[in-house]
């Protein structure tokens, strides 16, 4: 099992008076695990504070031989958003709304002669 978490951080400032402006910080977590020779699985978490955004990938890989290989894999992204029907438009919520998801397959054959 391989963790691994990054935290990257930036903030915006005004030069004459230091005033803040903006943070922007970025927390990524990924967790690896290698079940034999062939077969892995491996989810990343990544929060964006400044967007209050939640991004989940999830991704199955099997490699039989070099070049001859599966990927399986999903991702979803979040939002502390929700719409509200009466005005129109989106708000600000409490909890975490799916706005987007994947689902993907790729395989690929080496061909030798």
């Amino acid at each position: 099992m391989e963790p691994y978490t990054s935290f990257i951080f930036s903030d915006f400032r005004r030069a004459a008076n230091d005033e803040l402006i903006y943070e922007y910080s970025i927390i990524r977590e990924r967790l690896t695990y290698q079940v034999n020779k062939y077969l892995f699985f491996r989810g990343i978490a990544e929060y964006n504070k400044f967007k209050k955004q939640l991004l989940t990938d999830f991704l199955v890989s099997f490699t039989y031989v070099p070049g001859t290989v599966m990927h399986l894999g999903y991702g979803s992204l979040y939002n502390k958003t929700e719409w509200d029907e009466p005005q129109n438009r989106y708000l600000a919520s409490n909890s975490f709304n799916e706005v987007q998801r994947g689902f993907f397959f790729k395989m690929s054959y080496l061909w030798r002669t």
